[in-house]
């Protein structure tokens, strides 16, 4: 019973640790393959997609780089990833943003798209030092400022996601590549329901006493991640089918 435990340990391990940046690198190449595809309209979702996928690439770098045991190389690496991210957050709303404008003449969607990840930053930073005043030990720190900024940045994204939804969905028949952009979205909205919920339980029962205190929750949360990164793959894959067929299309005119 324990070696098939340690098995599957081991193999969510894999899927988490291996499985994932694979899965992001083939997004990369499915945003590459949209950006350069002969269907103008979506070339900017391509765009966002390698945006996204480079960002989730970062993340999963810095879980190795944590593991070489130099702190000094760790927070080096977490400064310039921070400011990237910081970045990113900007420019893949801004991707969908052009998108929206110039398919469906929304002029107005800039304003709520990118207000809303500059408050994430804000709201993130606001709560790392709100927890960094309570002198808590370190673990707790992690486990408290790591719980409540998922919940933030659920929430601010579950915003925009519903935006979105109500966008894509009102402008469905008149877009001619991608008209089931909103049931991605509301696919997308609830994997990001459960993954933070997940991740939320992971964060509260890792760490107790100062040392890691449930495999479970670990896994849970692994299992969480590998899953969701499969889901995100999902939007990415569609637009590139219909960019590539529309592109067909429109060669044999």
């Amino acid at each position: 019973m324990n070696s098939q435990i340690e098995f599957m340990m081991m193999f969510q391990e894999i899927l988490f640790y291996i499985g994932r940046p694979v899965i992001f690198l083939a997004i990369t190449v499915f945003g590459f393959i949209v950006l350069f595809s002969k269907t103008k309209s979506t070339r900017i979702l391509g765009l966002s997609f390698v945006f996204t996928s480079f960002a989730n690439l970062l993340e999963c770098a810095s879980i190795f780089v944590a593991r070489l045991g130099n702190q000094a190389v760790y927070m080096n690496y977490v400064y310039v990833e921070s400011i990237l991210q910081m970045v990113i957050m900007i420019a893949v709303p801004l991707c969908m943003c052009i998108f929206i404008h110039r398919n469906y003449g929304k002029k107005l969607i800039y304003i709520p798209l990118l207000i809303l990840p500059v408050l994430n930053i804000v709201t993130r930073i606001a709560i790392n030092k709100a927890f960094n005043s309570f002198g808590m030990p370190v673990n707790d720190f992690v486990m408290w400022a790591n719980t409540v900024n998922a919940i933030n940045s659920f929430v601010i994204g579950a915003v925009s996601s519903v935006i979105l939804i109500i966008v894509f969905y009102k402008n469905r028949k008149k877009e001619p590549v991608i008209p089931l952009t909103w049931i991605f979205e509301i696919v997308g909205l609830a994997g990001s329901v459960f993954y933070t919920l997940f991740l939320c339980i992971s964060y509260l029962t890792m760490y107790q006493d100062g040392k890691m205190a449930s495999d479970f929750s670990n896994s849970a949360a692994m299992t969480a991640g590998f899953l969701m990164a499969l889901i995100s793959m999902a939007f990415p894959v569609y637009v590139m089918v219909m960019a590539i067929k529309k592109g067909k299309i429109e060669s044999t005119r």
